[in-house]
């Protein structure tokens, strides 16, 4: 009788010998990658994102800077991404001035996104925001968002839904990103989140419909979405606030964001 250990008249080994271990058991690795390693639907690669900064840094003249201007400029773009939805076309003419004089737009970064990101959708600035440095633009504005001293900041992005600003770092575009980027969340954090970006695609619906659009453009970039567009919610009474105008959205103190 054959040992179990050798192969079979059909060439098939059924239980390895101790010599020549099973190579898929011994291997096996328990612990879960970083999940900016795998690129999903609407997402790009680090290495992409790293080529567009670095090519739009070089057209906005910046590629020699220095530290600080390069923080500068990142806060400001922080700024921009908080105050706005998940539609690009609220930035694209959106020029920021530096304390150099220097005006840049973000019409370069969404440009340049477009040179190494073919996703089936236009949001191109949010990608870049989510996928950046694994996710910086998304904790830079948790942070600018959570901070007191930013009030006028926490005021807009909280007025934008008529909420109370001092739960607005739960309420920029990006928030349901968060966790992803290595920010530890409680479950009723998490509850907020959602809830807050549930009430912001009521009343882009509402908006929308007010404007004679039959629907507000289906947002389908959460880090989760691989069902198609989401259908907005009713809107309640409490969440039926009116739309704070776009000056009062963009004027922020120092920058100009229009």
């Amino acid at each position: 009788m054959a040992d179990a250990s050798t192969p079979t008249s059909a060439g098939r080994r059924y239980r390895p010998s101790d010599a020549e271990p099973d190579f898929d058991r011994t291997e096996q690795v328990a612990f879960a990658p970083n999940l900016f390693t795998i690129v999903r639907h609407n997402m790009c690669s680090q290495a992409d994102a790293n080529k567009v900064w670095t090519e739009t840094l070089d057209e906005w003249e910046l590629d020699s800077s220095s530290q600080a201007e390069r923080a500068e400029v990142r806060a400001a773009i922080s700024t921009a991404f908080a105050i706005s939805t998940s539609k690009d076309d609220e930035n694209l003419s959106t020029v920021i001035y530096l304390r150099s004089g220097k005006a840049i737009t973000l019409r370069v970064l969404y440009d340049k996104m477009g040179l190494y990101f073919n996703g089936d959708n236009d949001s191109r600035l949010r990608v870049f925001a989510r996928c950046f440095e694994k996710g910086f633009f998304v904790k830079n504005q948790w942070d600018m968002l959570s901070d007191p001293a930013n009030a006028e900041l926490r005021l807009v992005v909280a007025g934008r839904i008529g909420q109370d600003a001092a739960l607005a770092r739960y309420m920029f575009d990006t928030a349901d990103f968060l966790s992803v980027a290595g920010v530890t969340l409680s479950a009723q954090e998490t509850s907020l989140i959602q809830s807050f970006k549930t009430t912001r695609t009521a009343m882009a619906g509402a908006s929308a419909r007010s404007t004679g659009e039959v629907a507000p453009r289906n947002d389908t970039t959460s880090v989760n979405s691989v069902r198609g567009p989401r259908v907005p919610a009713p809107i309640s009474a409490a969440n039926n606030s009116p739309m704070p105008s776009s000056d009062a959205r963009m004027n922020l103190a120092g920058l100009n964001l229009r």
